[in-house]
């Protein structure tokens, strides 16, 4: 989950991130002291020899609420969250898959 902050606040983390690295502090230690996961430590200095400085930029995020106009303008219907189709069959049901034998 990202933190609470503005793109600039986050750009930064990431930037000081890269600069303990820079010291030589290993992922975990500079994930304990950004308070991260060392996961995203790698992933920020991976996209950083990818990209350059450009990549510690933070997207902005924008939250579309259900009963927002713009809500369904990608043409994304929801329907993931309903669970499966009650159309939906499964074939071979009950029956022994080759791959088993």
């Amino acid at each position: 989950m990202r933190p609470k902050g503005s793109a600039e606040l986050l750009a930064d983390r990431r930037r000081r991130a890269l600069k303990l690295l820079r010291e030589r502090l290993s992922l975990n230690e500079v994930a304990r002291r950004i308070k991260c996961a060392a996961s995203s430590v790698m992933r920020w200095r991976n996209a950083w020899r990818r990209r350059g400085a450009d990549a510690l930029k933070v997207d902005s995020l924008q939250v579309v609420r259900e009963d927002s106009p713009h809500a369904n303008s990608s043409g994304w219907s929801g329907s993931c969250f309903a669970g499966p189709s009650p159309m939906a069959t499964v074939q071979n049901c009950g029956q022994r898959s080759e791959w088993r034998r």
